[in-house]
């Protein structure tokens, strides 16, 4: 599973074939990825072994890296153009997709395969336990 977390605490969540689907999608319809920020070094990760990694900018494996505003923005903007052509998508339903484009304007987010919000990855769970309504997908 690829959990993807925003700034506002909204999550979304796709199946790995899923969110690769979204990102050829977005790929196809103009999106020109940034690439990614590194995940933060493990806390208890000598330095000297975090310092010799070398970041690829990848989006496709959720090791906790960070999407920027502009390119989550340019994200967003793609898959609404890709909604708009009726394409047919193979591995999400385009109802599930169509959250997606609001969920990119929210300044960056997140990519994970970590659930943070305490919450089951089941279609059927509520959203994470707060005041304000998160959106949730699953694919």
């Amino acid at each position: 599973m690829v959990f993807l977390y925003n700034r506002l605490g909204d999550w979304m969540f796709f199946s790995a074939d899923g969110w690769n689907e979204v990102l050829a999608n977005a790929r196809t319809y103009g999106w020109q990825p940034a690439g990614t920020q590194p995940p933060p070094a493990p806390f208890n990760a000598p330095a000297s072994q975090s310092e010799t990694i070398t970041w690829d900018g990848n989006y496709t494996r959720p090791l906790g890296q960070y999407v920027g505003p502009d390119d989550a923005i340019a994200l967003g903007a793609a898959i609404e153009r890709a909604l708009q052509r009726a394409i047919v998508w193979e591995k999400n339903r385009a109802a599930v997709v169509r959250a997606l484009p609001s969920f990119c304007r929210q300044r960056g987010f997140l990519v994970s395969a970590n659930v943070f919000m305490g919450q089951s990855a089941s279609a059927n769970d509520a959203a994470p336990a707060r005041d304000i309504p998160r959106q949730r997908v699953a694919s």
